[in-house]
C-alpha cells in the first residue's frame, strides 16, 4: 500500500493511477486528502514539493485571512467533496467492473452522472450548512441595518462568506448595490445562476437522478423534486418570514435523506 502526496484535484490522481497500473503497480494507491488549515502555508508547501493549487480553490480562501470560522468551514467543505467524489467513483468502478464493449461505454457514461449527482448533492450540503452558521451568527444584525461604525465589520462579513463560495464578483453583477444579508441569502439559496446555489445544486441533482433512473429509485426522485419544487417556486421574503435558519435545518436533513436513497437504489446490493 502506498499513499500519495496531497492534491486538490481529483484527476491527477486518477491518471497518476492509471500509469502505474499501466507500469504493472498493483498494490492499493490511497489518495493523500490534506485539509488546508491555513491556505498561505499550504500554497507554500505546494510549491516547494511541486504540488498545484487549481486556481478555483485559491478563490475559495480569497479574503478570509481573518476569518477563522469561515475558513474552518471551508476547509472541511473542500475535504468532503474530494473525498465524496473519490469514494463515489470508486463505488461505480466497482459496479462497472467486468463489462466490455457498448455496455462499458455506457456505464461509463453513468459513471460520469453518478460523478455529478454526488458532487451536487454534497454542494448543496456544504453551502446550506456554511449559510446556517454565518447567519445564525450574524441574525441580531440580519436586517442589515447596522449602526455606522459597524459598516466595515458588515461588509466584510458578508463579502467574505461570498468568496468563500465563489460568489462575490456574481453578487455584484446580479444586484450592483452593497452587500445586503437578505440578498446573500437570496444568491445562495435561490438563484440557479450562482453555481454553488442550493438551486443550481438541485438542478444538477434532478438532471443527473433522471439520467441513471432505475426501478428503485421511484421514491428518490420524488424526494429530490419536491426538494427542487420548494426552492423553484420559493421566495426569500417568505424564507426569512418563517426563518432561515429552520429553512436551512429541514433542508439539511432532506439533503441528508437524498443522499441516503442515492446509496440505496444505486449503490448497495438489491
Amino acid at each position: 500500500r502506498a499513499i500519495t502526496q496531497f492534491f486538490f484535484d481529483n484527476a491527477l490522481y486518477y491518471r497518476y493511477r492509471d500509469r502505474a497500473l499501466a507500469r504493472g503497480i498493483s498494490i492499493p494507491i490511497v489518495p493523500g486528502i490534506l485539509p488546508i488549515q491555513n491556505f498561505l502555508q499550504t500554497s507554500s508547501f505546494a510549491m516547494r514539493t511541486g504540488a498545484s493549487i487549481p486556481n478555483w480553490l485559491a478563490a475559495r480562501f480569497d479574503g478570509l485571512d481573518h476569518d477563522p470560522s469561515t475558513r474552518r468551514l471551508v476547509s472541511v467543505s473542500v475535504a468532503s467533496e474530494q473525498y465524496k467524489t473519490l469514494s463515489l467513483v470508486e463505488a461505480v468502478n466497482n459496479e462497472t467492473r467486468g463489462f466490455e464493449g457498448a455496455v462499458h461505454q455506457m456505464l461509463r457514461n453513468q459513471s460520469h452522472w453518478f460523478i455529478r449527482l454526488g458532487q451536487a448533492v454534497e454542494r448543496a450540503d456544504n453551502t446550506a450548512r456554511l449559510l446556517d452558521v454565518k447567519f445564525h451568527a450574524f441574525e441580531n444584525d440580519f436586517s442589515g441595518n447596522v449602526a455606522p461604525r459597524d459598516q466595515d465589520t458588515d461588509f466584510y462579513h458578508w463579502s467574505a462568506i461570498l468568496r468563500s463560495v465563489s460568489g462575490f464578483e456574481i453578487y455584484r453583477r446580479v444586484y450592483r448595490d452593497v452587500i445586503r444579508p437578505e440578498r446573500v441569502a437570496e444568491l445562495l439559496v435561490l438563484r440557479p445562476d450562482m453555481p454553488r446555489s442550493l438551486m443550481a445544486s438541485m438542478n444538477e441533482v434532478v438532471s443527473n437522478l433522471a439520467l441513471v433512473s432505475n426501478s428503485q429509485s421511484g421514491s428518490t426522485e420524488r424526494l429530490a423534486g419536491k426538494l427542487h419544487a420548494e426552492l423553484k417556486y420559493g421566495s426569500i421574503q417568505d424564507i426569512l418570514a418563517s426563518g432561515l435558519h429552520p429553512f436551512l435545518t429541514r433542508f439539511l436533513d432532506q439533503v441528508n435523506a437524498l443522499g441516503s436513497g442515492i446509496s440505496r437504489d444505486f449503490l448497495l446490493p438489491g
